[in-house]
């Protein structure tokens, strides 16, 4: 193949044929002058050896070209064809994308074929001759290749469009709209585009393919910036991609008024070199900084340039013609759109990570705060309230419950804390009530509220939990004492337990509220609390405590019927003997039917009788310490009968 330069853009085949001694052989098996604005023309000598008429296709696999004219010369005939991206589709010798001439020859034949091209873009023109069945093997290939790589492309632009419609993630918008862009750019640039839908727009076929180009930068940037989070990672890089992405978009725009052929062409190229190397420059920055996904991003755009320079070493002759370097381009930027889209979910996956770890760090916050909540608001009253978390409960909550309260409360400790600091009296409430709450718990109970020494507990199943409760906490003080240096000085508590309706909620105001018990049960508990001081006993219920359940499972003994301050109505009560040591209990079961006795003559008044029957206890048994204390009120009572109007009861305690 030999080829003349006219620099002049004004000669014809009769002239180009008079200058058959300046044709210059091609010497590559592409033809390639950059951008110029010469008229190029090419000559072949043709011969047909074989003894049959053999056809040929003469193909120029680079379609973006302007004008292209055949000239077939035989037998000092010429017959001339047209193609180009600026001829309609129809006029082209063979219905194919890329410009193809064939040649039939008969046996022996001789001809001279020439080929003149005029472009405003690249001269790169990789002119190829193959016999017809050659041809039709090659081209059968190559549209398996494309009809893969544009496979590929629409599965990529559907996947991706149902991952953004998903998770609306504005990263894949971008990357869909990347995708679709260079899509079309091969499209066009392979001539299907001129071939199958826009045969006759010859200013869009031309327009078009520039605007494609500086689309694809565009959204490639923008997509870009997004995956590698760059606004937060890499500022410098942020605002360089930003201004290149912006300055893509002013050919794109451009274009839409006009060709201005080459120096538009030479815009695009430099504007594509620029993109893909700084976006491996940014990939590789990203990469080394720990940031995952710009692994597959590094070698996504890697892959494209190695398959973009394939293609273009191969125009430039560097490389010979291939199935691989003739569509470089082609399978770069399908292996680079599936490489994006695992970097993109490489992303994804990044972030819903930090996300769910993020959630289980909130998680992890919010059970603390409610853990720590709970501790000044225990769950149990929150449920009681028939509400979720504390985050639900509202001023204002309340409900009523048929529940059992427990009073405590440690004999003489202002006794005992005058002789401490502040800060030990505090180090020893938290040591006892270490040991009590667990008891609380343990039978189903929950601590309402801690009044210095005292403490408050709610049972809101069985009466015998709270019972179960406050002797496992006078036995375990029972133990701690044996095992004292000094038992003398252990500790001492007294404890009332009475069962009733209460109301439980919430009180205070909007931003300063607090959980609360409003019931008389609370004020009886508190009252039988204070009577163990009085009897000098351990653990007193009322009857409304002693249920079938307590009544079998304890041993208990009637103290009598109070009258507690504020309330009308009686409450009679009992003293839980399995509250003392094992010796004393015995000694109070042995006495119980007396004591009984004792307890009824006081009630119906017999003040003597009942007095005279305690004495008698008292003095078999000393450690009794009702016993004792009902024959000195009684012994008092007798003193003071006389200052009683008729009719009046006295107060038991």
């Amino acid at each position: 193949m030999d080829y003349l330069q006219d620099e002049s853009a004004k000669l014809n085949l009769p002239d180009v044929r008079l200058m058959s001694e300046k044709f210059q052989p091609v010497g590559r098996d592409i033809f390639n002058q950059s951008h110029s604005a010469s008229d190029f023309w090419f000559r072949i000598k043709l011969t047909n050896r074989q003894n049959s008429i053999q056809k040929y296709f003469f193909e120029l696999t680079y379609g973006a070209v302007d004008f292209l004219d055949f000239y077939i010369v035989r037998d000092n005939k010429t017959e001339e064809y047209t193609a180009g991206d600026y001829r309609p589709f129809q006029v082209r010798p063979f219905a194919h994308h890329n410009p193809v001439l064939p040649v039939a020859m008969n046996p022996g034949e001789n001809l001279e074929l020439y080929v003149s091209v005029r472009t405003g873009s690249s001269v790169v023109l990789p002119f190829h001759l193959y016999s017809e069945t050659a041809f039709r093997e090659k081209d059968a290939w190559e549209q398996l290749l494309y009809g893969g790589y544009f496979g590929i492309m629409i599965i990529m632009f559907f996947y991706n469009l149902f991952l953004s419609l998903s998770l609306r993630s504005v990263s894949y918008l971008f990357y869909i709209l990347y995708i679709s862009v260079i899509s079309l750019m091969n499209f066009n640039l392979l001539g299907f585009g001129m071939q199958y839908v826009w045969p006759d727009s010859l200013e869009f076929q031309n327009r078009s393919l520039p605007a494609f180009v500086c689309l694809g930068i565009t959204f490639g940037l923008a997509f870009s910036m997004k995956l590698l989070n760059t606004g937060e990672r890499m500022p410098r890089f942020h605002k360089f991609y930003f201004g290149l992405a912006v300055l893509a978009a002013v050919p794109a725009i451009v274009s839409a008024f006009g060709y201005f052929g080459g120096l538009l062409n030479r815009v695009t190229h430099l504007l594509g070199l620029i993109f893909t190397l700084s976006l491996i420059v940014g990939g590789v920055r990203s990469m080394l900084s720990g940031y995952k996904p710009a692994r597959y991003f590094v070698i996504a755009w890697f892959v494209f340039l190695l398959g973009s320079l394939s293609f273009i070493l191969r125009n430039m002759g560097y490389l010979p013609s291939s199935i691989l370097t003739d569509n470089g381009l082609l399978i770069g930027s399908a292996a680079e759109v599936a490489l994006l889209s695992l970097a993109l979910a490489d992303r994804i996956n990044v972030f819903r990570r930090d996300k769910e770890s993020a959630q289980r760090e909130a998680l992890i916050q919010k059970n603390a705060i409610l853990d720590a909540t709970a501790r000044f608001v225990p769950e149990e009253f929150v449920s009681v309230l028939n509400r979720q978390s504390i985050t639900d409960v509202s001023l204002g909550d309340s409900a009523e419950r048929i529940m059992t309260v427990l009073f405590s409360d440690i004999r003489s400790f202002t006794t005992i804390s005058e002789k401490m600091t502040p800060q030990e009296s505090f180090s020893f409430l938290n040591t006892y009530l270490a040991g009590m709450v667990p008891l609380v718990r343990k039978n189903g109970g929950y601590i309402d509220k801690y009044v210095g020494d005292a403490m408050m507990a709610l049972f809101a199943d069985r009466a015998s939990d709270a019972i179960s409760c406050a002797v496992a906490m006078h036995l375990s003080l029972d133990e701690g004492r044996k095992l004292s240096e000094n038992p003398g000085n252990a500790l001492r508590i007294g404890t009332g337990i009475h069962t009733g309706r209460l109301m439980l909620g919430t009180i205070g105001e909007k931003d300063r509220m607090d959980v609360t018990v409003i019931s008389d049960a609370v004020n009886v508990a508190s009252r039988l609390e204070n009577l163990t001081k009085a009897l000098e006993c351990r653990l007193i219920i009322s009857a409304e405590s002693l249920s079938d359940d307590a009544g079998r499972k304890f041993q208990v003994r009637f103290l009598g019927t109070e009258y507690v301050l504020g309330k009308t109505e009686s409450v009679q009560i009992f003293e839980v003997l399995d509250a003392d040591p094992p010796h004393k209990k015995e000694q109070k079961l042995a006495s119980r039917s007396d004591f009984e006795k004792a307890v009824s003559q006081f009630e119906v008044g017999n003040i003597e009788d009942s007095t005279k029957i305690f004495a008698a206890i008292n003095a078999e048994y000393p450690e009794d310490g009702p016993a004792r204390s009902l024959q000195k009120r009684g012994m008092r009572l007798l003193r003071l009968r006389e200052g009683m109007s008729a009719g009046e009861r006295p107060d038991l305690w």
